[in-house]
């Protein structure tokens, strides 16, 4: 029998994000190939020739994690899952605990307790729907703002951690850069003491902050 046009909806965590239709796109089956780090989809002529349907934009509409596609023809209905995955995420949302604790710098602690006075299993869906609330993205799961954010400090537990300090995001630099970004310009110097002074320019808020390092093992404080 051909089947031309079928229904589906979209669902994850219980809600429904998408229903819609979707006409017959072509006949044949599908081969997946990887290129250049690319996915390519093409349509070939099989001996069952089955009908192929194509569900397009709605993946901005997904969070990352388990969601289904309900597939819908006349009385009969078939549901298959799929699995959202964040290839680039930020490796600091592995630890969701913690990374809500890391937004003590741009947000009242008010706001960081209430985040974490809910279940363990449910601090990441917290923070995803607090930038979600706090720094739309036009209607996109996927939160700019986030990930930029979380991607500063992954950066800085990368740079600025020392033996005095393990994890670089709690260190004065650490904290200076994942609020403002990376500044326009660095400059080191040394003081008659042999101290090393690092000072970051942010051209465009017109501030200057300058660390100190009185040990020579890397731990900067900032001094203004």
């Amino acid at each position: 029998t051909s089947i031309f046009q079928v229904k589906y909806s979209i669902k994850q965590f219980d809600k429904i994000v998408k229903t819609d239709s979707t006409s017959m796109y072509s006949k044949g089956g599908i081969i997946f190939s990887y290129s250049d780090n690319e996915v390519n989809l093409k349509i070939s002529p099989t001996p069952n020739n089955n009908n192929v349907f194509k569900i397009s934009n709605f993946s901005k509409l997904l969070s990352e994690g388990k969601a289904e596609i309900e597939i819908s023809f006349k009385e009969v209905k078939k549901t298959f899952p799929i699995y959202v995955k964040w290839f680039s995420k930020p490796k600091v949302l592995n630890n969701p605990e913690y990374a809500i604790k890391l937004m003590s710098y741009i947000e009242d602690e008010e706001v960081v307790k209430t985040l974490l006075m809910d279940s363990e299993d449910k601090y990441y869906k917290n923070l995803c729907e607090f930038w979600e609330e706090s720094f739309p993205s036009n209607g996109s799961k996927y939160n700019y703002a986030m990930n930029e954010y979380y991607t500063r400090a992954d950066y800085t537990i990368e740079n600025f951690s020392t033996l005095n300090s393990f994890d670089g995001a709690e260190t004065d630099r650490g904290r200076i850069y994942i609020t403002y970004g990376k500044p326009n310009s660095i400059e080191r110097n040394y003081t008659e003491k042999n101290e090393i002074l690092e000072i970051w320019q942010y051209e465009k808020l017109g501030r200057t902050f300058i660390f100190k390092d009185t040990s020579g093992t890397g731990k900067f404080i900032l001094e203004k």
